[in-house]
């Protein structure tokens, strides 16, 4: 029961970062439109890339997590010290990725306008 529990609670984490790749499509979809100098358009663009790389690494290594979530599962036998070794660097990863994606976030707010951005996040000002 106890892995059933966690293996929830790492799934539901996972959403966060579908959540930022939404926001970048969006965002890029924006950008395209909505900045017309070419240098920043480009500079914008590839913050872009790198937010949409990193939301999709962390991705995968929780459904690395998952997949060893599961192994440990069919055992029937799991110790404290099993989960810990799986569920510690996941929690670092995620720390890593956030504080990533938040540099990521005023790399791109740097690239435009005050204006270009309320055009491109309409809904939220922000991703």
């Amino acid at each position: 029961m106890l892995i059933l529990a966690i293996y929830l609670a790492v799934m539901l984490g996972s959403g966060e970062m579908s959540f930022w790749l939404t926001e970048v499509e969006h965002a890029r979809s924006n950008v395209k439109e909505v900045v017309v100098d070419g240098s920043r358009r480009h500079q914008a663009l590839a913050v872009l890339d790198e937010m949409e790389a990193t939301a999709k690494e962390s991705i995968t290594t929780t459904k690395q997590v998952v997949s060893g979530l599961e192994r440990l599962a069919d055992t029937r036998t799991v110790r404290g010290e099993d989960l810990s070794n799986i569920l510690e660097p996941l929690a670092e990863r995620r720390r890593h990725d956030k504080a990533r994606l938040l540099e990521l976030r005023f790399r791109l707010k740097e690239q435009v306008t005050r204006e270009e951005w309320a055009r491109i996040f309409p809904s939220t000002g922000s991703p």
